[in-house]
């Protein structure tokens, strides 16, 4: 794993886009088969640093195909880090997530939207605490004027977060309106959706 992750840092200029794009895909599948193989095994130190380089990795990517690979892998480790009983183990990645939605970068937007829409439980049993943020963001992209791929991952992130509480439909509504707002209509390639 170690030289995957070298073909994603020290080593990425030699290995290229293409290579780099090939140790996302493969490192993403490695954590998935045997994250606790992997992980947990690694002294706290390296653990906080690997996650740290995973965000560093992500901000710093130019190439939209390597950055979206790299995205998948960032969300299978967020995925893994909200434990059994729904607390989120990397408080970082959070901040990291409202960061880049409110980045003035539509790419660093669409990366916000792209790891929310892959792992809509990333709020696990805080989630009640950041409703109001997490509807905001997703309105405001929803809206936003300036990027189509932005408003077509605002629609993605907010229809896979939907589907994740289908059984709450008071949580819907809530994420859908506020008390006194109307209902927010948004056109995507041409077609119109509301939330």
């Amino acid at each position: 794993m170690q030289l995957l992750f070298s073909a994603l840092t020290s080593e990425r200029e030699s290995v290229g886009e293409e290579g780099r794009q090939l140790a996302a895909v493969m490192l993403r599948r490695a954590i998935s088969a045997d994250w606790e193989e992997f992980f947990p095994k690694l002294p706290a130190e390296q653990q906080a640093q690997f996650k740290a380089d995973l965000l560093v990795i992500l901000q710093q990517e130019q190439s939209r195909t390597v950055r979206k690979k790299v995205a998948d892998l960032v969300a299978e480790v967020s995925r893994n880090l909200v434990d059994d009983d729904g607390n989120n183990l990397w408080p970082e990645f959070l901040k990291f997530l409202f960061d880049l939605a409110s980045s003035p970068s539509a790419e660093m937007k669409e990366v916000s939207l792209h790891l929310f829409s892959s792992v809509p439980q990333v709020f696990g049993n805080q989630e009640s605490h950041y409703l109001e943020v997490i509807r905001q963001m997703l309105m405001s992209s929803l809206t936003d004027a300036s990027s189509f791929d932005v408003r077509f991952g605002a629609v993605r992130a907010t229809v896979n977060f939907l589907l994740h509480h289908e059984k709450d439909a008071a949580l819907q509504r809530q994420v859908c309106t506020t008390k006194g707002e109307k209902k927010t209509y948004t056109q995507v390639g041409g077609l119109e959706y509301i939330c």
